[in-house]
C-alpha cells in the first residue's frame, strides 16, 4: 500500500498577500527588492531585541552601489517598504520599516538618515523611528512627526550623529 500524496500549498491567505504584494512591481530589480525586504521582515524582530540600536543601524547601513542617485528608485523603495510593512505608524513596526527603507535608501545613495524620537505627555514615553532623505521624512508627515522629540540620528553609513536638529 503506498502513502497518499500530499500536495503541499501554501495558505490562500499567504499566496493573495504575496500577490498583493507584487502587483504593480515595475521590474524584475523590484521583485528581488521585494523578496530581500520579506527576508529582513523575518529576521529584525529578533535581531532588534538582541541587539543594542547603535549595533543594529551598522548591521543595515549598506555602501552606496556606485551607480548614482536614481529618483525614480527612491520611490520604489520607500513604496515597497510601505506595502511590506503594511503602512504601519508609530510604536507598531516603524523600527523595521525605517531599518529596511534606511538600508536600500542607504543602497541607492539617496544619503538618508534614520531618526529615533520620544514622545512624552498622556501615560507612557513612545518612541517613534523614522527616515529622512533631502530633509523630508519620507514615510510621515511632519506634523505627525512635531510630537517627537529625536533623541538620536544615524548617518547613512551607521553613525550617530550629534548636536543636529533630527525633526525634517
Amino acid at each position: 500500500m503506498t502513502a497518499p500524496r500530499v500536495r503541499l500549498e501554501p495558505p490562500r491567505t499567504a499566496t493573495r498577500a504575496l500577490r498583493g504584494l507584487a502587483t504593480g512591481l515595475r521590474s524584475p530589480a523590484d521583485g528581488w527588492l521585494l523578496a530581500r525586504m520579506l527576508a529582513w521582515r523575518a529576521v529584525l524582530p529578533a535581531l532588534k531585541r538582541g541587539l543594542p540600536l547603535p549595533r543594529l543601524v551598522r548591521l543595515m547601513a549598506a555602501p552606496p552601489s556606485g551607480r548614482g542617485r536614481d529618483h525614480r528608485r527612491e520611490a520604489s523603495i520607500v513604496d515597497l517598504a510601505d506595502r511590506v510593512y503594511g503602512h504601519r505608524r508609530a510604536g507598531n513596526g516603524c523600527l523595521e520599516r525605517s531599518l529596511v527603507a534606511y538600508r536600500y535608501l542607504a543602497r541607492a545613495e539617496a544619503d538618508p538618515a534614520l531618526v529615533i524620537g520620544v514622545r512624552h505627555g498622556e501615560g507612557d514615553p513612545r518612541a517613534h523611528a523614522w527616515v529622512v532623505v533631502d530633509g523630508d521624512a519620507i514615510h510621515d508627515a511632519a506634523a505627525s512627526l512635531a510630537v517627537f522629540a529625536p533623541v538620536a540620528m544615524f548617518r547613512s553609513d551607521g553613525t550617530l550623529e550629534e548636536g543636529r536638529d533630527a525633526r525634517s
